[in-house]
């Protein structure tokens, strides 16, 4: 027996959304773990992408923290201080 029903149609529909959302989440993970990693935080970071409003909140984070990246680049920047004299 052969199933035409619209039914069917939207059951296969809803399959490919979701293996589709499943897809774009595991992409944006691994980028965002590039992402984090690259700026020098631990790359787990990236799993809140998964999280409702925990994506904002990591998202924030990495735009208005100093990077750990940064503060290395700063201190190999800064002249080492005097020895004092003997």
């Amino acid at each position: 027996m052969h199933d035409d029903s619209p039914f069917a149609a939207m059951g296969a529909f809803w399959v490919l959304i979701v293996l589709f959302a499943c897809a774009a989440a595991l992409i944006s993970v691994f980028l965002y773990w590039k992402i984090f990693s690259k700026a020098g935080f631990n790359g787990a970071w990236a799993l809140l992408m998964l999280v409702p409003l925990g994506n904002f909140i990591a998202l924030v984070y990495l735009a208005l923290s100093e990077w750990p990246i940064e503060r290395r680049l700063r201190e190999q920047q800064m002249p080492a201080a005097p020895l004092p004299p003997r």
